[in-house]
């Protein structure tokens, strides 16, 4: 039995999306780090709103497959902008990328 037609161009769409939804998580999650005042959602969210806009609803999946994926790789980069101390009495931020 063969798929129907158009369902390989549906998954193309849905893993481009995917890919280019959880790149701008993790970016965004690389330069919002605590305390910088940008939230770090807005920039996958209009990724995401603009690849359902443009391509129809039909391609939901890639918003989570992309958030999934993104997920282990924002969680450690916000890990590591978080507060630590290095000598008692003299806290240190560890490398961050957020100025």
């Amino acid at each position: 039995m063969r798929p129907p037609r158009g369902w390989l161009r549906w998954a193309l769409e849905v893993v481009v999306l995917a890919a280019v939804f959880a790149g701008a998580d993790v970016l965004s999650a690389m330069t919002s780090g605590p305390g910088s005042g940008v939230a770090g959602i807005w920039i996958p969210g209009g990724i995401g709103l603009a690849g359902l806009l443009l391509g129809g609803l039909g391609l939901w999946p890639a918003l989570v497959i992309g958030g999934i994926a993104a997920a282990p790789a924002s969680e450690a980069l916000v890990s590591m902008c978080t507060p630590s101390s290095s000598m008692i009495g003299e806290p240190s931020l560890t490398p961050c990328i957020a100025p």
